[in-house]
């Protein structure tokens, strides 16, 4: 899963919590808009929430190494596939009255069964506590409330390789209810 896949589904959910917050009375209105920060991008009109992407970093977990063919230009070649556990992490901005209200009803969404589910293949590892404060914007205090987020993905690399001589691999594979076995046969072009 990229980043922006991950950014798609984290921001899905958290639009779908701000319209049922107000229907829950978690909150009073509902969000403007759930945006992605960055340094030219336009603020919305009333409140919002911004999400600020924080990086990724390898999380060492569902590291596997396999192999795959190819065929380039009628050529059948190998090709190195790498799955490696990853986490990518979010700060979440509120920019509202009350922000804290948003902040919690998402962070209790982020917690729930619901998220797990939703979205998959990413799994929320980690969220922050809220941290909430003032500033003042334009002679007008407003109130802001922040989190961060982590959520943990699979992300596959492939690498066309070279292979010296001719050579056959057999694969079998277990952890399911049935196992896999398979095999491919290679050739240096």
């Amino acid at each position: 899963m990229t980043e922006d896949e991950a950014f798609d589904r984290l921001r899905g959910l958290l639009v779908a919590v701000n319209a049922e917050s107000v229907i829950l009375g978690q909150t009073e209105t509902a969000l403007t808009d759930i945006i992605l920060h960055h340094q030219r991008a336009p603020m919305p009109e009333g409140a919002y929430a911004g999400l600020t992407p924080l990086g990724s970093t390898e999380s060492g977990d569902g590291y596997t190494l396999c192999y795959d063919t190819v065929t380039i230009q009628g050529v059948e070649r190998v090709v190195e596939v790498r799955t490696i556990g990853l986490t990518y992490g979010w700060r979440v901005d509120i920019y509202a009255s009350r922000p804290r209200d948003y902040a919690d009803a998402f962070v209790a969404a982020l917690q729930s069964a619901r998220a797990q589910l939703e979205m998959l293949p990413a799994v929320v590892s980690e969220v922050g506590e809220v941290k909430q404060s003032a500033d003042r914007n334009q002679e007008n205090w407003e109130g802001r409330a922040n989190f961060t987020v982590s959520l943990s993905v699979a992300r596959k690399q492939r690498t066309l390789i070279d292979v010296i001589e001719r050579g056959h691999i057999d694969f079998t594979g277990s952890g399911g209810p049935v196992p896999v076995q398979t095999s491919i046969d290679y050739a240096k072009g």
